[in-house]
């Protein structure tokens, strides 16, 4: 079975706002155990990225979690631009295996970096 589900805070502490949507996105999906996580921050929290995906890895235990940042986040329920916010939508599947990866310097790289992928 595949089950999903998403959440978002704009509290303005990191930190806080991952606990918010983790909780969020947990109880949207009625998940218990969610293989995957991916993350979605605004700008402001940027800086931060890496602790908030390490931050669901202990909260809920999903071993691949990939995120990105940008000018804004959405979620099923709301939409936040120009100011913190974290988006999260986690994936629990006991069909589908999700590995984690990571490429870097993509611009001007397009068949190199499709090379790499397949």
């Amino acid at each position: 079975m595949n089950r999903a589900g998403s959440g978002l805070s704009d509290r303005e502490d990191p930190s806080e706002a991952i606990l918010r949507a983790v909780d969020d996105a947990m109880n949207a999906g009625e998940l218990s155990a969610p293989n995957a996580g991916f993350l979605f921050a605004t700008h402001p929290h940027a800086e931060k990225l890496g602790e908030l995906a390490q931050t669901i890895t202990e909260i809920c235990g999903a071993e691949s979690v990939v995120g990105a940042t940008g000018t804004g986040v959405l979620s099923s329920s709301a939409e936040v631009e120009g100011r913190g916010a974290v988006a999260v939508l986690l994936v629990e599947s006991d069909e589908i295996r999700f590995e984690a990866f990571g490429l870097e310097n993509l611009r001007g790289r397009d068949e190199a970096v499709a090379a790499e992928l397949t």
